[in-house]
């Protein structure tokens, strides 16, 4: 096994363990668990809501980016209304004014995205982020998590 690999996916576990569920202590936040597709298998990351006034800001912490994705790793974020299993046609939102990501100490891939609508708006309604490479790395889906 590889110690590197088993070190970050420690780091990951233990942030999601620590801000695992919808909520939590503080009204102004949202976290949600993002699980790897067919595409990225056992991967697991989080996408973190926060009040930013009338705006929503989205955290997205990420861990076991495909070796396939080109380096430096660049990432289209998508809110869709509906859920994982289950997506809407089109996307609600599409967060992509910036796709760069960076590396944290811990081996995670982090964003940092700003939605202009209010923290509310997700939790009032059924929706599902996706994270999905850029089109020369075919476009496909990695992660996703629902809000519901």
């Amino acid at each position: 096994m590889n110690t590197k690999i088993s070190c970050a996916g420690l780091g990951l576990a233990v942030l999601l363990a620590g801000c695992a569920g919808s909520g939590g202590s503080n009204s102004n936040d949202l976290t949600i668990t993002l699980k790897g597709t067919i595409q990225n298998v056992a991967s697991l990351g989080q996408a973190s809501f926060s009040r930013e006034d009338t705006k929503t800001q989205l955290n997205l912490y990420i861990g076991g980016v495909p070796t396939w994705v080109t380096r430096p790793v660049q990432l289209q974020t998508f809110i869709y209304p509906g859920t994982c299993a289950n997506p809407g046609a089109e996307p609600a939102y599409s967060l992509n004014d910036v796709v760069s990501t960076f590396l944290t100490a811990g081996s995670t891939w982090q964003m940092t995205k700003i939605i202009p609508v209010p923290l509310e708006t997700f939790r009032s309604g059924k929706y599902a982020v996706v994270i999905r490479t850029m089109p020369f790395d075919r476009s496909l889906d990695i992660f996703c998590g629902d809000l519901n």
